[in-house]
């Protein structure tokens, strides 16, 4: 048998199909290529050859450098079964391989050979034949490949857990399962809460394209930290022209306020809203859209004697449109025009000082607090994955029960 020195193998293609199971992971591939060098090629063998109807036996010892071969297209196939390290980790470990050559599928680039003069034409046949027949040579190039998958999954997986674009964090990543190969991430929020993602069904997710997959709960509390980064921390209602009028004219005050007559026209009274206590939901209207539903709490502070004070609390309960809009990984907020209705009450400790009339026409400063969240844009820069030298964005949201799903494309 012929003695190889210096192998260096090359691939090139992609997997045409990838299967998962409970227990194994299955690939395919029917477009690979392969090119195969070998540095040195050694052999000492007996050849037959006819001369004039007479059987020669002739042993040769010859030497080939440089050797290169390629496959232009052959199919491989992989399994491996699911190996579970304990909680959250797992690896994939290699349980069969085969390979297909296709007939006559190799090439091999002219060579060079040291031996017996003469009979350089034999050398190059018997090195043909070694090469392209063997089983040899088939097994290890199957092993090679094998082994190279193998080290491409557990890289891809690392790469996985290092997701950390615009603050994703992989926590772990499942064995896989039917559906695919699932990671668990988390993404941070402002508020002191957490939301976990329930068991997520075959049907509900794609089997063809990677995806990002949020619960309707956990995609409202991001959606939320977005939209309070675009209310302001206080709003002075003397730049509502409703309430500025009403400042001026203490006839209107008797009905609309009474507890105004108590201060100079230019008194600021300040929208506080308190993100830390409101509440954000998604639901679905009867069109099976989106619509926002929140519950925003805070206060109206004003001043006395030159100190800040509260003056009172408010509470809204709004309703708005929401329309979302994804491309290029870019996730694009707006609502719409909302219905909203607001309860109040005196501050306990303005209340104990002033004993204030009861009586406020809420028509005077809702629309300045329910304008804070109505018509309201946000954009949202989502993870990207990276494989390959190669960014995949997100794309195409979709609303499946509950869930929130995206395709990275």
């Amino acid at each position: 048998n012929p003695q190889v020195t210096g192998v260096d193998l090359f691939g090139s293609g992609s997997m045409s199909e990838i299967n998962f199971s409970e227990n194994h992971i299955v690939m395919m591939s029917n477009n690979l290529s392969l090119r195969v060098g070998l540095k040195k090629l050694s052999f000492d063998q007996v050849i037959k050859k006819e001369i004039s109807g007479n059987i020669i036996l002739i042993k040769i010892k010859a030497q080939c450098e440089n050797i290169k071969l390629t496959i232009p297209q052959f199919k491989f196939e992989l399994k491996a079964k699911n190996v579970v390290l304990g909680e959250a980790q797992w690896r994939p470990e290699i349980e069969s391989s085969a390979l297909r050559i296709p007939s006559k599928g190799w090439t091999l680039e002219p060579f060079h050979c040291s031996g017996l003069d003469g009979i350089d034409a034999q050398i190059t046949e018997l090195v043909r034949s070694n090469l392209t027949e063997t089983a040899e040579l088939n097994h290890f190039i199957e092993g090679w490949l094998a082994s190279q998958l193998q080290s491409l999954w557990i890289e891809s997986l690392d790469k996985i857990f290092k997701l950390n674009a615009q603050g994703m964090k992989i926590t772990r990543i499942d064995a896989p399962r039917a559906l695919g190969l699932v990671a668990v991430g988390e993404m941070p929020i402002k508020r002191n809460l957490e939301i976990r993602i329930r068991e997520v069904q075959l049907d509900e997710v794609s089997s063809v394209k990677p995806q990002l997959v949020f619960s309707q709960e956990g995609f409202a509390a991001i959606l939320e930290d977005n939209l309070w980064k675009q209310v302001p921390a206080s709003y002075n209602l003397q730049n509502n022209a409703s309430f500025k009028k009403l400042m001026n004219s203490r006839f209107l005050q008797s009905f609309v306020w009474p507890d105004l007559k108590r201060y100079p026209s230019n008194t600021p009274f300040y929208v506080m809203p308190d993100p830390e206590n409101s509440a954000l939901l998604l639901e679905k209207d009867n069109s099976n859209n989106l619509r926002l539903h929140m519950r925003a709490l805070g206060t109206l502070q004003t001043t006395i004697q030159y100190a800040q004070i509260t003056y009172l609390n408010w509470d809204l309960n709004l309703t708005a449109p929401l329309s979302l809009t994804l491309n290029q990984g870019d996730l694009s907020l707006k609502t719409g025009n909302a219905t909203s209705s607001l309860n109040w009450y005196f501050s306990p400790f303005y209340s104990l000082l002033y004993k204030p009339e009861p009586k406020i026409d809420t028509s005077v400063m809702e629309p300045s607090i329910r304008g804070l969240f109505e018509n309201v844009s946000v954009i949202q820069k989502l993870p990207s994955l990276n494989f390959n030298n190669r960014e995949y964005k997100l794309n195409q949201l979709r609303q499946t029960n509950d869930l929130i799903t995206m395709d990275w494309q």
